[in-house]
């Protein structure tokens, strides 16, 4: 029996259909339109990644334009351009069952909340600590906290903790980068050289350590509340120009065979045009 299959198999090489998954997506919605009840004309076929970055650019410009100084600031302190959001969150959006790990939004809240009581206290302490560091030029040659003070002194750096604690106008916490680094002594240890570390301790202060969360988990929060955003957009977009890309075929396709009601008949439409190369595919898929 399994030699019959193997001479039928070779006999029948030159018969198989080669393509790429987007391509069979594609072939079997087309071949199995009713089965499928997937639209005939879906419109104009186009690549996901123009639509997707002009649906970052409109809502980077949405946050910033016309906003109030400091949300836009503290957006643009997240993402400093249009591009620099899409390049950042590109390999997410380039996968559409990808998902990141969400903070809980409440908890996020309460450290923003936590850390907007504690922070007046002890912001001039921070400030002149980070005054004195640069003026006994206590980081790294070329360091990016070293440049920032330079460049604005300690009251820039506070002024921006200021403007990232009052969030987004999505209301999203957005601190600058570098103060993660500055909440445990391995962070402060990249910056600071070894004698100055002895003395540069702003991760002793009670609100760095929680500014230091409140940075990453803010972030994360702006960043997946953003890719919601963006693929909703984009999604929006092509319905109202009447587009599709190879991506949304194979996304309708799996819509289609999993459905409770036409998926079953669907899938024996699939194994009858592909039968072995399908029968692995779907075989153990629910209907």
């Amino acid at each position: 029996a399994v030699a019959r299959r193997l001479r039928d198999a070779a006999t029948r090489a030159d018969q198989a259909t080669i393509t790429t998954i987007h391509g069979f997506a594609q072939r079997a919605a087309g071949e199995n339109a009713f089965e499928s009840v997937l639209p005939f004309d879906r419109g104009e076929q186009v690549e996901d990644a123009g639509i997707r970055r002009e649906a970052a650019a409109d809502y980077w410009r949405a946050r910033v334009f016309g906003r109030p100084a400091q949300q836009a600031g503290a957006f643009v302190s997240l993402w400093a351009s249009p591009e620099a959001l899409y390049q950042d969150l590109e390999e997410v959006l380039d996968k559409p069952h990808a998902r990141l790990i969400r903070p809980d939004a409440d908890a996020v809240e309460r450290e923003r909340q936590e850390a907007l009581a504690a922070w007046p206290a002890q912001r001039g302490t921070l400030v002149e600590m980070l005054d004195e560091a640069i003026e006994h030029d206590a980081f790294y040659a070329g360091d990016r906290l070293r440049d920032w003070l330079q460049a604005e002194g300690g009251e820039g750096v506070a002024a921006a903790i200021d403007a990232g604690l009052a969030g987004t106008v999505d209301g999203h916490p957005a601190l600058p980068s570098i103060v993660a680094d500055l909440g445990d002594d391995e962070g402060v240890a990249k910056h600071v050289k070894q004698r100055p570390a002895q003395w540069f301790r702003p991760q002793d202060l009670e609100v760095v350590p929680r500014l230091a969360r409140l940075q990453v988990n803010g972030r994360l929060a702006a960043a997946t509340h953003t890719i919601d955003a963006v693929r909703t957009l984009a999604a929006k977009r092509k319905r109202e120009r009447r587009l599709f890309s190879f991506d949304d075929m194979i996304l309708a396709l799996h819509a289609a065979v999993t459905d409770p009601a036409g998926g079953p008949a669907l899938a024996a439409a699939l194994r009858r045009t592909w039968p072995y190369a399908l029968v692995d595919e779907f075989q153990d898929t629910d209907p």
